[in-house]
């Protein structure tokens, strides 16, 4: 009993943990609905994952280095109320505009949260238990991806139900951080540069920059596929019906290999083999062919390639950046997924909106070349 319980996260880090699952589940619940609002265009959802994730990246690269410092339970009760009154407003409004002023609180939610969670896990796990952090954010994020988007799907119809539970969940975490966090109440500390000095340190460090495109590249891969996805009735009707258990397998998928597969042989070897991976990509791209069966198993190719691929780029450049700029640069790659997942989503939108008909080939090949420079960049001076 002793044992086992010792290797359970403590109730600070479980608090933590609990509030990135809630907040990757809050981006994915409300992906079905947004497919069920009337006369709603592909450019237009395209648009609104644009406006997103830029309002996100101003908004965090902002604040990470206007803030240089934040008490924990602070940052736990402001971001929290934040995504409380995000999901008031989307319940009272119901249009295409209630879901940009959604977004619009969520990403200052996240630009505050985000770039200080991992910091703050740092500072409430013990030592011990350091090793498993990274393991714990990704159980809980990819969780989310799995349960949410069937959540959305089962509650289209009953949106009021869904956004009512989870404005209670928020509201619920800004008042358990005053108990949590009642007796320890650290202070979480950002980068003491300036942004500009920041960044231009972090660009110096070896194959930074390459690590940067990596990230961009592949975002703006998840951008194609969500918009996709979500616009699926448009331009590919037969998988329309099948929106929240594509997002989902992909989330099953990244579980399965995180935590199993990515340990055997068969995982080591996918990992190091530049034309498994460039194979597995080229092939999830088959997704936008239309056919029910094929988009399931492209769907799950393209999971295994986002598990295998994005996790190599981030432990590649904590590997090389000192703890010094550990905040500022992870702040930099979020931004970088963000600018590469708004273009994807954009670019997916328009060609839909504007070539309906031909849509499905261009995107196909732009995943294709899109996957061939990633691979490019993860194994050109692979370490």
């Amino acid at each position: 009993m002793t044992t086992r319980s010792n290797s359970l996260p403590n109730s600070k880090s479980l608090f933590i943990y609990f509030y990135m699952f809630f907040n990757e589940f809050s981006f994915f619940i409300v992906l079905p609905h947004i497919s069920q609002i009337d006369n709603v265009t592909a450019l237009q959802v395209g648009s609104l994952f644009t406006y997103a994730v830029i309002c996100e990246s101003i908004m965090m690269l902002s604040i990470s280095t206007w803030l240089r410092s934040i008490r924990i339970k602070t940052l736990y009760l402001v971001a929290p109320l934040l995504m409380f009154s995000s999901f008031l407003l989307l319940k009272h409004v119901d249009s295409l505009l209630g879901y940009v002023l959604f977004f619009s609180i969520m990403s200052l939610a996240k630009a505050i949260g985000k770039p200080f969670s991992r910091t703050a896990l740092n500072l409430v796990t013990p030592d011990s238990k350091k090793k498993r952090v990274f393991i714990n954010i990704s159980l809980a994020q990819n969780s989310a991806i799995v349960l949410a988007p069937l959540v959305g799907m089962l509650s289209i119809g009953s949106e009021n139900l869904i956004y009512n539970f989870m404005g209670l969940v928020y509201l619920a975490f800004a008042l358990l951080s005053f108990f949590v966090y009642s007796q320890i109440d650290p202070l979480i500390k950002g980068n003491s540069e300036s942004l500009i000095k920041g960044i231009s340190s972090i660009f110096k460090v070896d194959k930074f920059p390459s690590l940067t495109f990596g990230i961009f590249a592949c975002y703006m891969i998840m951008g194609i596929f969500i918009t996709g996805i979500v616009t699926s009735g448009q331009f590919i009707p037969a998988i329309e019906n099948h929106i929240g258990i594509l997002f989902s397998l992909v989330g099953v998928v990244i579980c399965i290999w995180q935590f199993y597969l990515s340990k055997t042989r068969v995982g080591e070897y996918i990992s190091n083999s530049f034309s498994t991976l460039l194979l597995i990509i080229v092939f999830s791209s088959l997704f936008f062919l239309g056919n029910v069966y094929i988009s399931f198993l492209s769907i799950m190719a393209y999971g295994l390639f986002e598990s295998v691929v994005i996790p190599l780029f981030y432990r590649r450049s904590s590997d090389r950046l000192s703890a010094k700029y550990q905040s500022q640069a992870f702040s930099v790659l979020l931004i970088s997924a963000n600018v590469g997942e708004a273009i994807g989503a954009y670019a997916t939108g328009w060609l839909i909106d504007f070539n309906t008909e031909m849509a499905s080939f261009y995107l196909l090949g732009i995943v294709s070349m899109l996957g061939l420079s990633i691979m490019l960049a993860s194994f050109k001076d692979k370490a």
